[in-house]
């Protein structure tokens, strides 16, 4: 990949097909979240990896913090950074985290508007962006239940209270 540009936002992830020219992801620009989809043993992890240290690059803990969810422990090497807030690879752990996570994210919501243009004037939260990365979605969402279902009524309003989600999961 060509050396990153400073005024260039989002991390670098490869070179488009046609005109060869560099493909980033900004999940703290318009699009707060992202789903990676694709095979078995195709890099979904090594994308993650390279995403997150790229979203960590030049920023401090008190700027981003990750919670990290990894049930094949494929990235337990991310556990050891100071960004990293949760690192969970158990149902039960998981379900505590996104209960947590919830509960600050809710902190960061404005309140109820009292007039129309009260909720464009209060979007300003403080605090970290908050990075939620799942490895093996396929994994976590089982037959048996979802810990991850109890942060659905936040997701869209990831951009607005420093949310944000990097998924990576099977096709099938």
């Amino acid at each position: 990949l060509p050396l990153p540009e400073s005024a260039e936002q989002g991390v670098m992830v490869g070179l488009e097909e046609f005109r060869l020219e560099p493909v980033r992801v900004d999940l703290f620009g318009a699009h707060p979240h992202l789903v990676v989809f694709g095979d078995g043993q195709c890099g979904k992890t090594n994308l993650l990896r390279g995403i997150v240290e790229g979203l960590l690059e030049g920023r401090s803990p008190r700027d981003v913090k990750l919670a990290v969810v990894d049930y094949r422990r494929a990235l337990i090497d991310l556990a050891s950074t100071d960004h990293v807030v949760a690192y969970t690879y158990t149902s039960e752990m998981t379900a505590q985290l996104a209960t947590e996570v919830r509960a600050e994210l809710r902190r960061r919501m404005p309140p109820t508007p009292a007039t129309l243009t009260s909720p464009l004037e209060s979007r300003e939260w403080e605090g970290p962006h908050v990075v939620l990365v799942v490895d093996d979605y396929d994994l976590v969402a089982s037959p048996s239940g979802n810990p991850l279902n109890v942060l659905t009524d936040v997701l869209a309003q990831g951009r607005d209270v420093g949310f944000h989600v990097l998924l990576a999961r099977r096709v099938s």
